[in-house]
């Protein structure tokens, strides 16, 4: 008997933070961002930074080039949100699902970021283990195909 008890307050509080994140979450967002922001998490790609930022109450991502930044660094930023689009057929890719599943509000189309400063990130070896094998294991595909087809 206490035990179903239990489960029941259990199932109730879980239900009631459901609802209260799926509110927060739908909520309707400004069309532009403007203010500080913390680095969660960068990866690195060729030619560009896909970079995860929160600011006092959503998450975003926004790709740059123009400026380094690592997990933790407190930036400024401006630019608008832009409307995530979902799947185009049935069946298709959803990438507002995509985003929602990783708790992201939107993508920005960045006009301006400033670096206020640098600080500690947990997520920071992640993000240099991860990029040191992305570089050894082109490197050593582009090695190992010079062996296997030469010019």
């Amino acid at each position: 008997k206490t035990l179903l008890y239990y489960s029941l307050i259990f199932s109730f509080i879980v239900i009631i933070f459901l609802i209260i994140n799926n509110y927060y979450f739908n909520k309707d967002l400004s069309d532009q961002i403007d203010g500080v922001c913390k680095v969660i998490k960068v990866v690195s790609y060729d030619d560009y930074d896909k970079v995860y930022v929160k600011n006092k109450y959503n998450n975003f991502i926004f790709n740059t080039s123009d400026i380094k930044l690592s997990s933790g660094d407190v930036i400024y930023i401006k630019g608008k949100i832009l409307n995530i689009s979902k799947a185009h057929f049935k069946g298709g890719f959803n990438y507002y699902d995509y985003l929602r599943y990783q708790n992201i509000k939107g993508q920005i189309d960045i006009e301006e970021v400033v670096l206020i400063k640098h600080k500690f990130g947990l997520n920071i070896f992640h993000e240099k283990v991860n990029n040191y094998i992305k570089k050894t294991f082109i490197i050593f595909l582009v090695i190992k195909m010079t062996l296997i087809l030469p010019l």
